[in-house]
């Protein structure tokens, strides 16, 4: 029997805990209003390196056939838009081809394929479909 009257006091009392008799909080600061931003405008013509392939970035650099050589005239210069070496400089758009990318350079047809060398990171570039020279990324 004495369970009872404990019983009934602590269900009163989670009852009453429960409850809670504060005011709600006031709100300090109305909402803020958004409106949609407008559009951003787009730029009239498509930078050069959008018409890289994702693919191709990695490609971007500067290369020599030895890393000793990284800050020589006999580097090659590749970019978004031009491929630069001591033979030749030509604008160039490159098109995915099996393991690498095809381009043209002045009417000379090139590949570029990525590889890894035991010294880092390279690119085997083969002009007019003769040998291959394997090229080192220049990192300093």
């Amino acid at each position: 029997m004495r369970t009872l009257p404990v019983l009934i006091a602590l269900v009163s009392t989670l009852a009453l805990a429960a409850c809670d008799s504060s005011a709600p909080p006031a709100q300090t600061s109305k909402p803020a209003v958004t409106t949609p931003a407008a559009p951003a405008a787009k730029p009239a013509t498509q930078p050069a390196s959008a018409s890289l392939p994702a693919a191709a970035r990695p490609l971007l650099g500067t290369w020599s056939e030895a890393l000793q050589n990284c800050g020589a005239a006999s580097n090659v210069s590749i970019t978004a838009t031009t491929y630069t070496s001591p033979a030749r400089s030509c604008p160039m758009s490159l098109k995915a081809d099996g393991d690498g990318f095809a381009l043209n350079c002045d009417g000379t047809a090139m590949t570029l394929v990525p590889v890894f060398a035991p010294t880092g990171e390279g690119i085997r570039v083969s002009v007019g479909g003769g040998k291959p020279v394997t090229l080192l990324r220049c990192t300093k």
